[in-house]
């Protein structure tokens, strides 16, 4: 990514970034070309390459503000709850009050997950891998999970939200998420949560 990118404007950065979220969710990454984004832009080829030399590095730097977007929101927010399943379901409103407010980066964000598989996004991959395991220690040391033998509880935790996130999710459109949708999300949460024995408030 070439620094001239943050010489222009805020708000033709934020044009360029907003095309670009809505054609990696739309397309994907195998399918998202820069005519695609350029003909929406009105810009030439050679303005977007100044930016962003090759696919992957605008598609990385999109990965880069949805994360750090998504984790910003949770930091400004108070966990609460008497127990760790209470504090998971309150950490999990606090994330989905981000899909409510930025539904496409989410989208996309899960997107990614989807297509990893793509060999161009092999370094990708091996990063996102490293950040998810550190943000599964982030939601476990803010819930206050409880210690397991050989971490079972936590190793089911991440199964759980893992397997349940990418099920509900993908149902959502992509330009309608609703406070509807965020309590239908905690209420099939919650049942699965019931599931899980609780022996450490």
């Amino acid at each position: 990514m070439n620094n001239t990118f943050f010489k222009i404007s805020q708000s033709k950065q934020q044009t360029i970034i907003n095309v670009a979220f809505k054609h990696f969710v739309k397309h994907g990454y195998e399918n998202t070309s820069s005519n695609l984004i350029i003909k929406e832009l009105d810009i030439s080829n050679r303005s977007l390459i100044k930016y962003f030399s090759t696919k992957l590095e605008l598609y990385s730097y999109l990965v880069e503000i949805a994360s750090t977007k998504l984790l910003s929101h949770i930091e400004q927010h108070q966990i609460t709850g008497k127990n760790w399943r209470q504090r998971l379901m309150s950490y999990a409103a606090i994330e989905f009050d981000f899909l409510i407010k930025n539904h496409l980066m989410y989208k996309f964000f899960n997107k990614v997950g989807s297509e990893l598989h793509h060999p161009n996004l092999a370094s990708l991959k091996e990063k996102l891998n490293l950040q998810a395991n550190c943000y599964l220690n982030v939601i476990c040391k803010s819930i206050k999970l409880p210690a397991s033998p050989n971490n079972i509880l936590k190793k089911h935790v991440a199964f759980i939200l893992k397997g349940y996130n990418e099920s509900v999710i993908s149902k959502f459109k992509v330009n309608s998420v609703t406070v509807k949708d965020k309590q239908n999300y905690l209420n099939g949460l919650q049942q699965h949560l019931e599931f899980i024995c609780e022996n450490v408030s």
